[in-house]
Formats: C-alpha cells, sequence, structure tokens
C-alpha cells in the first residue's frame, strides 16, 4: 500500500492489507510470553495451581485472538469507509467556481460607509 503524498504515483488501495504472517507470528510469541509470565505470578502468590497453568494460558491466547480478530475486522471496516469517502471526494467537482464569481451580486454605491448598517450618503446622492 503506497501512502506516499506525491500524487503522481499514489494509488488509492481497494481492500485493507492484512498483518503479514511474520509479524502474526512475532505478536502471538509476545502474548504466550506474556501470559506465561503473568501466569507464573500468579502460581507464585498463590492464587493459581501449578497445573492450571497450561489451561491459563490457553485461554487467555484464546480471549486475545478473538479481541484480535474483532478489532482487525473493525478497522477494516473504517479503513473501507475511509477509501470510499475519499474515492467520493476526488469524484465531485469542488463548488468553488460559483462561489468565486460576484457578477450576480448587484452592486451598490452610497460612498464611504463607517457603519455597514448605516451608510453615509456621499455629495451626489444628497439633494
Amino acid at each position: 500500500m503506497n501512502l506516499s503524498l506525491d500524487s503522481s504515483t499514489t494509488t488509492t488501495p481497494t481492500t485493507p492489507a492484512a498483518i503479514d504472517p511474520a509479524t502474526a507470528a512475532i505478536l502471538r510469541g509476545v502474548a504466550r510470553h506474556g501470559l506465561t509470565t503473568v501466569a507464573g505470578y500468579l502460581v507464585a502468590h498463590g492464587y493459581l495451581a501449578d497445573s492450571d497453568t497450561q489451561q491459563f494460558v490457553g485461554a487467555g491466547l484464546v480471549l486475545a485472538g478473538l479481541a484480535w480478530s474483532v478489532l482487525d475486522k473493525l478497522a477494516r471496516a473504517e479503513l473501507q469507509r475511509l477509501v470510499e469517502l475519499a474515492a467520493a471526494s476526488q469524484k465531485s467537482p469542488a463548488p468553488t467556481a460559483a462561489l468565486s464569481s460576484t457578477s450576480n451580486i448587484p452592486s451598490r454605491d452610497c460612498g464611504t460607509t463607517s457603519n455597514a448598517q448605516h451608510p453615509t450618503p456621499n455629495e451626489n446622492q444628497i439633494p
């Protein structure tokens, strides 16, 4: 996915990119070691039996996997929404041309105005 600011090479992604397998393996390893550390702490302080450590780590990995899946789907949906929004904004013309023309506004020559609500008439307008 190209995220450069150079407009000649910028491409709009059509589908969100997934995490590469190497990064996913590293994240799974970090989660497993983190849960093993927490389980060791709980065993050392008597909150968890030594025989329950594997179940604790397994349950933690299942819950982490579920949370990762939900967050990944939400992030992909948000990215897809932003891609569609960017594509729609590139298709619609900018309304600046209609706003820049002042030929339709009638001119009102009242001379010098000291206050926009009470214009001061110039010499030619006084009878």
